[in-house]
């Protein structure tokens, strides 16, 4: 799916093939081909709430993570599409302490599909 991808001063890198048939990422049969990158998100307390956003994504709103913290992310442009991620973690006193960082996905190269 992936291959060399790495993030580094808030640019993701790396090349995403084509996939087809991936029903893991939506039952709308539209949505089962395309360029896909899977990123974990990882803390030092387990109990902070991830959000994530792609803008210009397929679901146009933040996805807030669940215990295993993996994200399949569909990318159709890098060019105009940022990564943004939340994470809000709750502190001894109960305050909670707000994150946000945003990711360019313009150096992602995506590999077209295979021709049969």
């Amino acid at each position: 799916m992936q291959s060399g991808v790495s993030i580094e001063d808030n640019e993701i890198y790396g090349t995403l093939n084509y996939v087809t048939g991936y029903t893991g990422f939506s039952g709308n049969p539209a949505l089962q081909e395309g360029n896909y990158m899977v990123l974990k998100f990882d803390t030092d307390d387990e109990d902070d709430v991830i959000t994530v956003e792609l803008t210009n994504g397929v679901t146009g709103h933040p996805v807030t993570l669940d215990s295993d913290r993996n994200m399949v992310i569909r990318v159709t442009d890098p060019m105009k599409q940022k990564l943004k991620v939340t994470v809000e973690h709750t502190n001894e006193d109960e305050t909670v302490t707000t994150r946000k960082e945003s990711y360019d996905l313009h150096q992602l190269v995506l590999l077209p599909k295979e021709e049969d």
